[in-house]
């Protein structure tokens, strides 16, 4: 996947991941939320990526 941070690509291993899931880029340590949306035809699960923004720190201190 190209990161929606960074924009580089990254290698995601999806394989018993389950229905989501958070992967943090390796590049910019920005996360990414998959979704499980389906089955492509070979049985393959097919997941819909969101872009994850890290909490801000008026947010975090907010919520202390």
């Amino acid at each position: 996947m190209r990161c929606q941070h960074c924009g580089k690509l990254t290698v995601v291993r999806t394989l018993g991941k389950g229905e989501e899931f958070l992967h943090r880029c390796s590049h910019c340590r920005g996360y990414h939320k998959f979704t499980k949306v389906g089955h492509h035809g070979s049985g393959a699960v097919n997941y819909c990526v969101t872009k994850v923004e890290p909490a801000s720190r008026e947010n975090r201190e907010a919520g202390s």
